[in-house]
């Protein structure tokens, strides 16, 4: 990672006994407490929702005179895969205790706090079991909206992910949202349990501070065993109705401001400790290494963050990733980490970005003004980013040839890239929900042409359905949103007719599909549209470019692709395996194409001159 350029934390690799882990080092300018804290995130589709809100805590905290250590855990986030022969439990474990050791040795501090979310308090708790029973090194023990035990948050993740009928899965295995754990690791997390006084010997009790949700608040049994463990005078809490959202998709989850009352908590544990004065950590690792390939955080323009994956040798190619909503650079469900890692050990060059105010990268300068999420997914100035992304590739690797990739919002800014003709050697749009995009718009499905697509759509379908119709006679059908969506729909394609004759009259039309393919076309950019069934965006695309569109993909000038058993973000390993291979069919013939077109260039040149 370059130096200088307004990022908040340190990051470095780990290695530990559960395999090598992305970490972030969050030091602050002056201490104000005693004992560094190591947050321990929550796992999953609840890690990546959590993502942004973790690390402004681990930034607001730091701001305050907090030093924090935040990592992803093995096998999770940008880390390497976990230990093998090892279940996902214990090495996460193994990890995090790894992890503290390392922060009392650099910090030069007797005690750390832990300070776990969801499945990472739990995580928390027995971690400092364990540090308890070698030696008295937990300061405190800060939980936030704890799970019930391991097996409550499994049987919690399974019911809201439930899996599609068909899908292979081995025996034991289980899959919760878009990650799957195996048959040894199911069982450990189904087995975890909070500490009991029995585990945890003779110890001092550890002060332990209890922020619960409102919604799910910590079952009395496993309240008491917390009591137990910590001494029922040093255990505080409070039941909370602001942390619900913390978990949900990135671009829907709203975090409580708790740099306050967790800073109150920590300073009461003892005095600030001047080694802790702006300590950097040292002899980090910059880069981890795979079979084939090297991982790196990179810096690739101010404040701008993603993570290059390299392959052995030099290459002149490269692929970027853009991920969906407020997701990081590792895409829904890590979509997009495997993916890079094997592109890179085929002799690739991938990079994987945040864009402005998503993952690590710093926010924009909104000139006073607060947008809303949504305008912060879909801004225009994204296009930017890419375009300084390529400058980075070119002159850091002297990359020649950049295929874009991007999912959802990530394919909408794809889709721009390419309108605005950045040198791009092949565009790859994946479920484009929009193709524009206004200040102020809504993420609100149904205040958009797809989602009155799909509800309109759905509405039909449901016409063959007898159990539908029985919904709609006892009323529990909402008559009212598939009729407004059914007359959106009805105008959509009259405004399709009208926009149709306009071009026919040579009117200018603004936010016009047809005139954006045409820009694309004239810039002599590769573009491949990726769909999963069923996916509305396909048939707005289909509806507003109609058969211009249909010219274009005849020609071969554009590519439309459907995936079948897929959802819209690939979460089932049936459509991630078929995404990837689409992928591969598609950027392998674009490289045939590339290396075809730089041969009849080497050859024309020489006559040219």
């Amino acid at each position: 990672m370059q130096p200088g350029l307004g990022l908040a934390a340190q990051p470095f690799y780990l290695d530990t006994r559960g395999g090598t882990v992305l970490c972030w080092w969050h030091a602050p300018a002056q201490p104000a407490v005693a004992h560094p804290v190591l947050m321990c995130p929550t796992w999953g589709d609840e890690e990546i929702g959590a993502y942004a809100g973790w690390r402004a805590l681990a930034n607001s905290l730091a701001l305050q005179g907090v030093p924090v250590l935040r990592l992803d855990l093995p096998g999770e986030g940008d880390s390497l895969p976990r230990a093998a022969g090892a279940s996902a439990w214990s090495s996460w474990l193994d990890a995090l205790d790894d992890a503290a050791l390392a922060l009392l040795q650099v910090s030069g501090s007797p005690k750390v706090h832990l300070l776990g979310l969801r499945l990472g308090a739990l995580l928390a708790a027995q971690l400092a079991d364990r540090l308890r029973q070698r030696a008295d090194q937990v300061a405190s023990l800060l939980l936030l909206a704890p799970v019930a035990s391991g097996r409550a948050f499994l049987r919690e993740a399974r019911l809201l992910s439930q899996v599609p009928q068909g899908e292979p899965l081995q025996a034991g295995e289980a899959m919760a949202g878009g990650f799957v754990l195996d048959a040894p690791s199911a069982e450990a997390l189904a087995a975890a349990q909070w500490p009991t006084p029995q585990a945890s010997g003779q110890r001092a009790a550890c002060p332990v501070l209890l922020l619960e949700r409102s919604d799910r608040p910590l079952p009395e049994a496993a309240r008491a065993s917390l009591a137990a463990w910590a001494g029922v005078e040093r255990l505080q809490g409070e039941v909370r109705d602001d942390l619900a959202t913390t978990t949900a998709i990135a671009h829907s989850a709203v975090w409580p401001d708790l740099t306050q009352p967790l800073r109150s908590w920590l300073v009461q544990a003892g005095a600030a400790a001047s080694d802790l004065v702006g300590l950097v950590w040292p002899g980090v690792a910059p880069s981890a290494a795979g079979p084939g390939w090297t991982e790196e955080l990179v810096s690739y323009g101010p404040g701008l963050v993603a993570q290059c994956t390299r392959p052995a040798s030099r290459s002149a190619r490269a692929t970027l990733f853009l991920s969906s909503g407020a997701e990081r650079r590792i895409g829904p469900h890590r979509l997009w980490v495997d993916f890079a890692r094997q592109c890179a050990a085929r002799g690739e060059l991938c990079l994987r970005l945040d864009l402005g105010g998503i993952g690590d990268s710093v926010a924009r300068d909104t000139a006073g003004a607060s947008p809303s999420r949504a305008d912060q997914v879909y801004d225009a100035r994204c296009v930017d980013d890419v375009r300084a992304a390529l400058r980075w590739l070119e002159q850091t690797h002297g990359v020649t040839q950049v295929r874009l990739v991007g999912l959802c919002s990530g394919a909408y800014h794809a889709w721009r890239c390419a309108v605005a003709g950045l040198r791009l050697s092949h565009v790859v749009a994946i479920n484009p929900l929009v193709y524009h995009w206004r200040s102020g718009m809504s993420l609100d499905p149904t205040h958009h042409a797809f989602g009155q697509i799909d509800i309109a759509d759905g509405a039909v379908r449901s016409l063959k359905d007898p159990a539908r119709w029985m919904k709609l006679l006892r009323g529990q059908v909402h008559v009212r949103v598939i009729l407004r969506a059914m007359a959106a729909r009805l105008m959509g394609r009259l405004q399709n007719i009208s926009r149709h004759v306009g071009r026919r009259l040579h009117w200018p039309l603004s936010e016009d599909v047809v005139s954006d393919l045409r820009q694309v076309i004239r810039h002599a950019t590769p573009l491949s549209f990726v769909f999963s069934e069923g996916d509305p965006g396909q048939a707005l695309l289909r509806q507003e470019a109609g058969s211009f569109l249909k010219g274009q993909i005849a020609s071969a000038r554009v590519h439309l692709t459907t995936i079948e058993r897929s959802d819209h973000t690939f979460s089932t390993r049936t459509g991630r395996d078929s995404l990837y291979n689409c992928l591969n069919s598609i950027l392998s013939a674009a490289s045939d194409f590339a290396v075809r077109e730089d041969q009849n260039l080497a050859s024309v040149t020489p006559q040219q001159s």
